[in-house]
């Protein structure tokens, strides 16, 4: 059975999120809107399993294809999500929606 962490806020969670946003926006430039900090991790003083969840909002110019090459970059693609770990407990995840 696979095992699940919870763990109390981090303030550092903050940090990763801003660190993994900056990597994409030097990887899609200008044509990356914007990038959102989701799912638990998002909520101050929420615990939550240490898995930073983000959702770039790219250009509706922007091609699919060239979005799942840019992202394989610096995270591995997992169904239609880009999953990047640290370990088996806690890493980011990429939410791309088309």
């Amino acid at each position: 059975m696979r095992e699940i962490q919870v763990v109390p806020y981090q303030m550092e969670w903050v940090n990763k999120f801003e660190e993994e946003a900056h990597k994409l926006k030097e990887i899609f430039g200008d044509q990356l809107l914007e990038i959102h900090h989701i799912g638990s991790t998002s909520v101050p003083g929420l615990k939550a399993k240490p898995i930073i969840d983000m959702i770039p909002e790219e250009s509706l110019a922007y091609q699919a294809g060239d979005i799942f090459r840019r992202v394989e970059m610096i995270a591995h693609i997992m169904c239609m999500y880009f999953k990047k770990e640290i370990n088996r407990l806690e890493g980011t995840y990429i939410f791309v929606i088309i």
